[in-house]
């Protein structure tokens, strides 16, 4: 302890004594590493609030999907309560028409029935008449076979 006060006090007055510097030295050291920890917490926080923004965008992006297609359903909505409304008024009418276009059908059904007999019989009745101008032909030609030339 006495070479220790008789070596303190040949020292100049700025310099620090060893304990001091081991002291400082020690200090700096510790600074160090906890300026290397909190560097690397704000590395992870920032990689975390970009994250964060990220996820925000997309939850952003979603709503506004969300908004419109809740406007386009609502549209829908609004269209299929209209045509509701429109086919309460018209209710009764389609069973009418139903039963008028069986009506209608059957009697299409009919007619063409009619039409079809129709082309038969002028069928036949064309095909009486071929025979008839071939058999007025062959007489033709037989008459004018016996008739003398002039």
């Amino acid at each position: 302890m006495a070479k220790e006060r008789i070596v303190a006090s040949h020292r100049p007055p700025g310099e620090p004594s060893d304990d001091a510097r081991k002291a400082v030295n020690g200090d700096a050291a510790e600074l160090a590493r906890e300026r290397k920890f909190l560097q690397r917490r704000a590395i992870e926080l920032l990689d975390r609030e970009e994250r964060v923004r990220d996820r925000e965008g997309r939850v952003d992006e979603r709503e506004q999907d969300l908004d419109r297609r809740g406007e386009s359903l609502a549209a829908l909505e609004q269209d299929l309560e209209r045509s509701k409304a429109l086919l309460a008024q018209a209710g009764p009418q389609p069973a009418e028409v139903r039963a008028d276009a069986d009506e209608v059908r059957k009697d299409i059904e009919r007619r063409v029935k009619i039409i079809q007999q129709k082309a038969l019989e002028l069928l036949d009745r064309e095909a009486k008449l071929r025979k008839r101008a071939a058999d007025l032909e062959a007489a033709e030609s037989r008459i004018s076979e016996h008739v003398p030339a002039k």
